[in-house]
């Protein structure tokens, strides 16, 4: 009698169902991996996370980038918080530097808080500060802060491919204890005195959104909108609600190129005072380089 050799046969389903479990577990882990190594302090409410939602996520850098400088007290040197007002980044493909750009508040000369460009600051930074084919920044108008953003990912959401922020009109200031001191925090309108805020090189406004080295500059006429790329995009969306931005929360990770492995800022999500709103989420299973939403 010939001895027939038996293959068990396995259910595609069953392969789906342990592809789908494998792949929320890695995302989980990543997404997890950012907030035990960075946690928002005391008051603080993180944003949805941008990047780093990919199998096998491991970073170099983790950490929130804030507005804090030394001032000299009588009894010595005392951190002050200062407002986000602006960022810097540097980009191809991928986001490879950001960095935030800072300003104390002062009183308005009609009352309120504003903040002064002869004041400004350059604030944390992370990634690659000579990575990107261009630099680029933007800042808020006087009186506003840094308040919320809109991005692009890539690689089924492992990557920050692009990004651009929103300003709220400051209307008040306040103090709250929290385990690193005194935590200063802005509060901000949610009415119509929000505003999507330009992308900068030099004197010349460039476009939002743009694919590798074609980050060219347009007329300062031109809207600039995040939606010029070749098909429309999913584009994740959140904003603060109660206080300004209290720090930018980044992951520096490795993408690895034609050119050769570099840092990019991998992952991105927003520290706010008080409470958050996402109001258009990140789809991993939705890569929006593939399929327009």
């Amino acid at each position: 009698m010939s001895m027939q050799t038996r293959h068990p046969r396995v259910n595609s389903s069953w392969l789906a169902i342990l592809f789908f479990l494998a792949t929320v577990v890695s995302a989980t882990h990543a997404q997890l991996l950012i907030v035990r190594q960075n946690a928002p302090r005391a008051g603080e409410i993180a944003t949805q996370q941008i990047g780093g939602a990919g199998w096998f996520t491991s970073y170099g850098f983790v950490g929130a980038l804030r507005c804090t400088k030394d001032v000299p007290t009588y009894s010595g040197f005392v951190k002050r918080t200062d407002a986000i007002v602006g960022v810097r980044i540097r980009k191809g493909t991928l986001v490879d530097f950001m960095q935030v750009e800072c300003a104390p508040l002062e009183p308005a000369a009609r009352g309120g808080l504003t903040w002064q460009q002869a004041n400004m600051y350059n604030g944390g930074w992370a990634g690659n500060s000579q990575g990107g084919y261009m630099s680029r920044f933007t800042n808020c108008p006087l009186g506003y802060v840094i308040s919320g953003f809109k991005a692009i990912y890539a690689g089924g959401n492992n990557f920050l491919s692009d990004i651009r922020f929103e300003c709220s009109q400051i209307s008040g200031s306040g103090i709250h204890s929290s385990p690193m001191g005194f935590q200063k925090y802005f509060q901000i309108t949610t009415n119509s005195n929000r505003q999507w805020i330009s992308w900068y090189a030099g004197d010349t406004a460039i476009r939002s959104y743009s694919l590798g080295y074609n980050a060219y500059a347009i007329a300062k006429a031109v809207p600039d909108t995040i939606d010029l790329a070749p098909r429309t995009q999913l584009k994740p969306e959140s904003a603060c609600t109660d206080g300004g931005a209290a720090a930018l929360s980044v992951a520096v990770g490795t993408d690895v190129s034609l050119t050769g492995p570099h840092q990019v800022v991998q992952a991105f999500q927003m520290f706010c005072y008080g409470g958050t709103t996402d109001e258009i989420k990140a789809d991993p299973y939705l890569d929006p380089f593939e399929h327009g939403n």
